[in-house]
């Protein structure tokens, strides 16, 4: 029963990201950073799918995309930070603390392939806790100003620090009640299902301002 609730919760959230990337993809007159979030639906709806194929349908361990994902958001949302913020050091912060942690991630796997099939401790908090750092720095500059992108970034600030938690509660095989029984990866799911609702709301507020600007 508590299998059956827990793949529920991960295909609603799957859906509601399938939702926004086609409401994204057939969004017209998409600018530089608009198209950056639309690829980088497109590679979750992918990563998504290809999960719930492996560990469910296949029962297959699915860690090494887990990894190979962490680097896809690291430089899709690295790159839609660097076109997003305006200040040079802000932009250099992006581009080498992006660089450093990509390379540390990835040392790690050239010194030791067996870990691509483990959980990676030092990538899961380096890359969420650098995602965080750049959405929380947007926000920061956005105070008193107009909101582009908040609901975006207010999502990402949760799901990642959410993730990043139940990845290390995960490592441990730890489970936060068990009286009714809630599975950590099923709170994981439920930030997933947020984050993608401020997606949601942040492509109406996109396209209620392109249809004032008109």
């Amino acid at each position: 029963m508590n299998d059956i609730i827990g793949i529920s919760i991960f295909l609603f959230g799957l859906f509601i990201l399938f939702l926004n990337t086609l409401l994204f993809v057939f969004l017209k007159n998409k600018t530089r950073l608009v198209k950056i979030m639309n690829y980088y639906l497109i590679a979750s709806c992918f990563e998504g799918v290809v999960c719930f194929s492996l560990a469910i349908l296949f029962q297959v361990n699915n860690f090494f995309l887990n990894h190979i994902f962490f680097t896809i958001q690291l430089l899709f949302l690295g790159f839609f930070f660097y076109n997003l913020f305006k200040v040079p050091i802000q932009k250099k912060y992006v581009k080498i603390s992006s660089i450093v942690v990509f390379l540390v991630s990835a040392s790690q796997y050239a010194i030791n392939p067996s870990s691509f099939w483990h959980f990676n401790l030092i990538e899961i908090f380096g890359v969420s806790c650098l995602i965080i750092s750049f959405a929380l720095l947007h926000i920061y500059n956005t105070l008193g100003q107009k909101k582009d992108y908040f609901y975006f970034c207010l999502g990402m600030i949760m799901y990642f620090l959410c993730s990043c938690i139940v990845y290390l509660c995960g490592n441990l095989s730890l489970v936060f009640n068990e009286d009714p029984y809630i599975d950590h990866w099923v709170i994981k799911d439920l930030f997933f299902i947020v984050y993608q609702l401020l997606i949601l709301k942040e492509y109406f507020t996109i396209k209620r301002e392109k249809f004032v600007r008109k």
